[in-house]
């Protein structure tokens, strides 16, 4: 994406772990960081309508058209960065170097060559047809919409004035953070980032612990009498479950008649025997 807006001296790394970002290396030639997590509505700062006069230089895009968040996120650290932005970077700053930040958000979206730069690199999996009756795309893909499925959001972290910036287009400004020095940036924006992907894990396990909760309060709600009558009714009448509580013949106890002690019972006499004297 970077090489279709002109753009040679710079590539994009991904980083799984913070770990593997040294702080102690040289890192004047990383332009920005991009923090990707899922949506979570935060509060806008106190003075987000309050423009900051260390800000004045930087270029922000507030985030108007929808679904395109990731565009605006490495577009937000490509025209702040020290380098050769190429002819459509370039061209979309000198058109809009006076424009408010909404205004520029506006302009972003309808910008031909910026969307369709956009759309091209977009999983298949988030274009979704506004018109699930016409799917047709014989005139120039006008019938859908780019839709993030994931809900995931960016965030982008640069220096620039001596500062630690977060560039959240949700958020209408930049937002200052920490003092530092282009030498030692990452080193500071590295608790920034852990911090906040502390409070997403906690998050998503307050997301997790409500999700079960509300099964949990459903299932209770449920009246599950009509489907067990149904299907005991259906069990019985098909031979696959049977009435234990009726036995059958076979199952009929043999009785033994008791014997009568009314009358007392003989007993036999002991047969008598001679003894014999051998002569």
């Amino acid at each position: 994406m970077i090489q279709q807006y002109g753009i040679e001296e710079a590539r994009v790394e991904e980083i799984f772990a913070l770990d593997l970002l040294d702080e102690n290396k040289d890192n004047t030639d990383v332009h920005g960081l991009i923090f990707i997590s899922g949506y979570v509505e935060e509060p806008l700062p106190d003075n987000f309508d309050q423009p900051d006069p260390l800000a004045s230089d930087i270029v922000f895009t507030a985030q108007i058209v929808t679904n395109v968040c990731a565009t605006l996120a490495l577009l937000a650290v490509l025209l702040n960065a020290n380098i050769n932005k190429g002819a459509l970077l370039n061209s979309f700053l000198e058109y809009t170097k006076d424009f408010s930040s909404i205004d520029r958000g506006m302009c972003l979206g309808n910008c031909q060559e910026i969307r369709s730069i956009h759309d091209a690199y977009a999983s298949n999996a988030h274009h979704v047809a506004e018109d699930a009756m016409d799917i047709s795309t014989e005139d120039g893909n006008a019938n859908y919409e780019m839709v993030d499925t994931e809900n995931y959001h960016y965030i982008s972290y640069i220096y620039k004035n001596g500062f630690v910036w977060e560039l959240d287009g949700l958020k209408y400004q930049p937002l200052r953070l920490k003092q530092c020095t282009q030498e030692d940036w990452i080193a500071q924006v590295k608790p920034i980032i852990q911090e906040r992907m502390q409070d997403r894990r906690q998050v998503d396990q307050l997301t997790a612990e409500r999700q079960r909760a509300r099964a949990n309060s459903t299932r209770q709600k449920f009246d599950y009498f009509p489907f067990l009558h149904a299907f005991f009714k259906a069990g019985f009448q098909n031979k696959l479950l049977h009435d234990t509580s009726k036995a059958s013949t076979k199952d009929k106890e043999t009785k033994i008649p008791a014997r009568s002690t009314s009358t007392p019972m003989k007993r036999k006499p002991a047969s008598k025997k001679t003894a014999r004297k051998d002569s």
